[in-house]
């Protein structure tokens, strides 16, 4: 696999891996990927600037630190496979030749998750 597949691939699965998570949350009160977002002191937040009232949503970084294995190997098939971090185990034995390169991909996805209103009596 060339080095532009392997980036477009990543890309593409990391994309659709949240919305495929905006879409099964909608409806909890979940943010993913907030469009407009406020920054003081370290802080992210959604809703009013501080400096207003009080910030209505905190914005949290999920962080990803995910390895990949890109397998070449030869038995006949041809091409390349990613495997992101799973372990495979078999009973066959086979006669293949294959070369492996592991890779780190590091993202964060900013998100606000569903709160909780507080109400004082």
């Amino acid at each position: 696999m060339e080095l532009k597949e392997y980036i477009t691939e990543s890309l593409v699965q990391i994309t659709e891996g949240i919305r495929d998570a905006m879409k099964r949350l909608e409806g909890t009160g979940v943010v993913i990927n907030p469009k407009a977002t406020f920054y003081s002191n370290g802080q992210f937040w959604i809703g009013k600037e501080q400096d207003l009232g009080a910030v209505e949503r905190r914005v949290q970084l999920v962080e990803m630190n995910i390895t990949t294995t890109v397998t070449d190997a030869a038995e006949g098939h041809g091409g390349a496979k990613i495997n992101v971090g799973i372990l495979k185990l078999g009973g066959g034995v086979k006669d293949t030749a294959s070369e492996q390169n592991t890779n780190t991909i590091k993202f964060t996805i900013p998100i606000c998750f569903p709160c909780t209103d507080i109400f004082e009596e």
